[in-house]
């Protein structure tokens, strides 16, 4: 793995050279979601990657909200929405 901003690198598990789509698994022992995504559940067995969204357009679902105490905005099922 590189160092930004630098030719140089490190030796690594081969976990942190990856990413997780979003709908796959994440958290402990799991890559970390890709840039389309972020990590979110309710508990660390239960941590998927969920589709980053600004707009409820972006969602499938029609539903775009904030994960709790957080500014990050997912696609979440629309029975999470008002």
């Amino acid at each position: 793995m590189q160092y930004s901003n630098s030719t140089d690198g490190f030796c690594t598990n081969a976990i942190y050279c990856m990413c997780s789509a979003v709908g796959a698994s994440c958290g402990p022992g799991n890559p970390f979601c890709c840039d389309d995504g972020e990590c979110a559940g309710q508990s660390a067995e239960t941590l998927t990657c969920l589709q980053k969204c600004k707009l409820p357009t972006d969602c499938a679902s029609g539903c775009c909200t904030a994960l709790s105490m957080s500014d990050i905005t997912v696609c979440e099922p629309p029975e999470y929405c008002p």
